[in-house]
């Protein structure tokens, strides 16, 4: 079952915009699905956690590890498809205005605890796939071919594991 109504998307070479033309979520899809909202900020530099936990702690930590969104105590499989939509950056307030952000607030989601690791947003989409941004920077790339980045090939991204286990996808 998918729990989302129909969007298109739209691209060319230095742009990528969603327009969603209706939406419609149950309880259990919302679970199903990860709707990303990258917040615009200024974060130039890369900055890492030199927190490094022992295999005890995370052990313990698990053992009452909490979560702030819905979850599921079905056994097996938990969903039939997961759907990823990006939105593009912009302040909170005037995302709230628009009318499918508008609906879901009406639904008791306001999606506040969404991030991004960098910004502009295409290292953000690359990071949304490979693990990292791969020191891409920005969003317009002076020249032609400049405008396509290349994962590592010795980087395995989330279509390559889906690949692997023989799990279909589509981008869209």
């Amino acid at each position: 079952m998918v729990y989302l109504g129909c969007f298109s998307l739209r691209f060319n070479l230095s742009k990528l915009k969603i327009t969603f033309i209706k939406m419609k979520l149950s309880p259990f899809g919302l679970t199903s699905m990860m709707l990303g909202i990258i917040t615009a900020s200024d974060n130039s530099m890369r900055i890492y956690s030199t927190y490094s936990p022992d295999i005890q702690e995370i052990k313990k930590d698990a053992t009452n590890a909490s979560t702030t969104q819905w979850k599921s105590d079905v056994k097996g499989k938990a969903f039939d498809r997961f759907v990823v939509i990006w939105l593009e950056n912009t302040n909170f307030d005037q995302a709230a205005e628009e009318p499918h952000m508008a609906w879901l607030a009406e639904q008791g989601i306001t999606l506040t605890n969404y991030w991004a690791l960098t910004h502009p947003s295409e290292p953000n989409y690359m990071a949304s796939v490979g693990g990292d941004y791969f020191e891409f920077v920005d969003d317009d790339a002076d020249e032609m071919w400049d405008r396509f980045v290349s994962i590592p090939s010795n980087v395995s991204t989330i279509v390559d594991l889906l690949d692997d286990k023989g799990i279909s996808w589509g981008a869209y």
